[in-house]
């Protein structure tokens, strides 16, 4: 059995507020101006304001993260094959989420290769994976025998598997999706959040570069700057050459020595 094999965990972008770019300019516009707010939008639908005006509105203010009207442009997006154990990480994180979830699991996945998702490490070990792809199985038929019992479908859901595959649709704000890609593209985050928040981030790239250029892990030079997570994982982070650690700061900003000087006798 190969890797291609295998279900793959796939996101796709369904469609987004009518206008983002418009809606976080006229949000941010009118909290800071004194102009009629109709005027504004008026001004935005005739044109007299040019996109590329918009867009260096907001990319100049990087503030502007702290403020609730990135709230208002909403993004919508569908995760294919994600696992029953992630769609939970989710809801944890108060991402918006609509799913097809166990409702029939065994009747959805009867006649499926794949019941559930495979860790990579586990699809790298043939033996164990051998094992895995049984056990996966047999907690699926087991499913359908309580149910065939009379078993409350809600009391035999307990029998399925974390990996089941499900099928998630994602709504987030855009402040949402940059405080929860801030620490999922992080290389800290388990393997499957983790593909799923870098496809959404090159979904916004392709999608809306100017709005993507606010997006990234919370160390990059467009957010925080720097790493904020305990020094052991730092020292094994594939970003660590070119991030500093916040323990660095001091230092890089010379502030060690300023201190130095502030206590030193004059």
């Amino acid at each position: 059995m190969t890797g291609s094999q295998f279900p793959t965990l796939i996101v796709s972008f369904l469609g987004c507020t009518k206008d983002p770019v418009e809606v976080l300019y006229s949000a941010r516009k009118i909290s800071q101006s004194h102009d009629d707010a109709t005027e504004i939008w008026q001004q935005i639908q005739g044109r007299s304001i040019t996109r590329e005006e918009m867009i260096n509105y907001i990319s100049d203010r990087r503030e502007y993260d702290r403020f609730p009207v990135f709230k208002q442009a909403q993004f919508i997006f569908l995760v294919d094959n994600i696992s029953r154990i992630s769609a939970l990480t989710l809801k944890r994180h108060q991402v918006e989420t609509e799913n097809s979830g166990p409702s029939r699991p065994g009747k959805r996945l009867k006649n499926s290769e794949h019941v559930s998702l495979t860790p990579p490490s586990i699809q790298g070990n043939p033996k164990l994976l051998k094992k895995w792809t049984k056990l996966q199985d047999e907690m699926v038929a087991l499913y359908d025998i309580c149910l065939e019992l009379g078993i409350n479908k809600n009391d035999a859901e307990y029998v399925m598997p974390q990996g089941l595959l499900c099928r998630e649709q994602l709504s987030m704000s855009f402040q949402g999706m940059q405080q929860f890609l801030d620490v999922k593209l992080c290389e800290k985050t388990a393997w499957e959040i983790k593909e799923m928040s870098w496809q959404m981030y090159h979904l916004m790239k392709e999608t809306f570069p100017s709005l993507a250029g606010r997006l990234g892990i919370k160390c990059w030079e467009n957010r925080s700057l720097f790493c904020d997570e305990p020094l052991e994982f730092f020292k094994t982070c594939v970003w660590q050459q070119k991030r500093p650690h916040k323990s660095h700061l001091n230092t890089l900003w010379n502030l060690d020595s300023f201190h130095a000087s502030e206590k030193s006798p004059a």
